[in-house]
């Protein structure tokens, strides 16, 4: 697993599409951690506000699935541009990037990681990723080592996959996502923008895919085709799009 393991590490993280399956979302996180020999991850909700469309998400509904004292909610963090519905993003307390920094330092004495999330699917159009920037600032000053990245982090990794006739038939048309057995579990958390080569009989495409989603069972997503290339170029072409996406790490080092 090339996931991101550093313990410096802050997770951030858009649950577009997960309001209907938190607990799955909290099962496929929680279990990576304890993969990595980390506790139980602290979740830091940075919205202005709960009242949302996504059912999981809605109030205390998250903080009563995570439990055990393990949700923070600091709206000072959130993007006033979502009452206006302005395009700009305008942070309302942008100095409540202090108590998030305590609360990282507080989970990392008991070896546990931070998760901020908000609403957003990509991270590139979304204030999180600006949170993540004041939040490796304020470690500089502090002179704390840090990075944030969005979960799970980590270098685009290669996979080969066996698959149906229809699954690849899909693909191919650039649709679809890739349903996974049990005995696939390894790959549901995948670094973004990692490598998948299909293959039915004789037919092979590479794809983009990441971490998976959950639709009816877990399913790996589909991105875009990748370039019929060397693995090196592959490889280069995947951080140029996590760059590009904001799926790229910030960090104080």
């Amino acid at each position: 697993m090339a996931v991101d393991s550093s313990p410096n590490t802050v997770f951030s993280l858009g649950y577009w599409g997960w309001g209907n399956h938190t607990e799955k979302l909290v099962e496929l996180i929680d279990g990576s951690e304890a993969s990595l020999r980390f506790g139980k991850p602290v979740y830091v909700d940075i919205r202005l506000r709960k009242a949302v469309r996504a059912k999981g998400f809605q109030g205390a509904r998250f903080a009563q699935t995570v439990g055990g004292g393990r949700y923070h909610h600091i709206p000072g963090l959130g993007n006033l541009s979502v009452r206006t519905g302005a395009n700009s993003i305008r942070i309302k307390q942008p100095g409540d990037v202090k108590s998030l920094m305590q609360i990282v330092l507080a989970a990392r004495k008991e070896r546990r990681r931070v998760v901020l999330f908000c609403a957003c699917e990509e991270p590139c159009w979304c204030h999180r990723r600006i949170i993540s920037r004041l939040l490796v600032g304020h470690a500089i000053q502090e002179r704390v080592h840090l990075t944030c990245v969005e979960w799970p982090g980590g270098s685009p990794e290669f996979h080969e996959l066996e698959v149906s006739k229809v699954t690849f038939d899909t693909v191919w048309r650039g649709q679809g996502t890739i349903a996974l057995s049990r005995k696939l579990n390894h790959l549901r958390v995948l670094p973004w923008y990692s490598v998948l080569r299909i293959k039915h009989g004789e037919r092979i495409k590479d794809i983009f895919t990441g971490r998976a989603i959950y639709r009816k069972g877990w399913r790996l997503p589909y991105f875009q085709d990748v370039e019929d290339a060397p693995r090196r170029v592959q490889r280069i072409e995947a951080r140029l799009l996590q760059h590009d996406w904001g799926y790229a790490p910030q960090s104080t080092y």
